[in-house]
């Protein structure tokens, strides 16, 4: 089975954090978080990035380090190899207009990965029956996680409110 990723649009998304700080912040930490970046290391600089900004708006890679040192992450950081990722995301050429884009579809193979784990345990669930259950308890071993994941993410979205509200 592939994995549900998207290094490139992860490396985008990480870039915009360190060419724009605040303002590319802003346009992705409603819909990402460090969960939605599948590869350690850059789940661990999205973490020192948001911890950077906080301290400093506009921040480089010497306050990204020692905001990296406050979260007791600095080890990850003593690689040269490590250290000309950051560089190169510091280089790396995105437009401020592209960056929730990129965000969005990073997002998207989180929700489909978590969907995958889900279906996966439903699967393993339904490999126990032993024919003792109800037909609505072995619908329910299939239909529970799906409905209880789009229930999560429906309550993390956007509902209209009156302007009064």
């Amino acid at each position: 089975m592939t994995k549900l990723a998207d290094v490139g649009a992860e490396r985008a998304v990480l870039a915009g954090l360190f060419r724009y700080g605040l303002d590319g912040h802003t346009e992705v930490s409603d819909i990402i978080s460090s969960n939605t970046f599948t590869i350690i290391s850059n789940q661990i600089i999205y973490n020192c990035a948001e911890h950077a900004i906080k301290h400093n708006p506009k921040f480089d890679i010497p306050v990204f380090l020692s905001s990296a040192h406050a979260l007791g992450v600095s080890d990850q950081f003593k690689e040269k190899t490590e250290l000309e990722y950051l560089r190169s995301l510091n280089n790396y050429p995105i437009e401020l207009a592209n960056l929730r884009g990129q965000a969005k579809k990073i997002k998207k193979l989180e929700i489909a990965r978590i969907y995958q784990d889900r279906l996966k345990q439903a699967h393993s669930d339904i490999g126990q029956i032993n024919g003792t259950e109800t037909v609505d308890e072995i619908v329910s071993k299939a239909e529970r996680p799906i409905f209880d994941l789009s229930r999560q993410l429906a309550q993390g979205e956007e509902r209209p409110v009156k302007i009064g509200e």
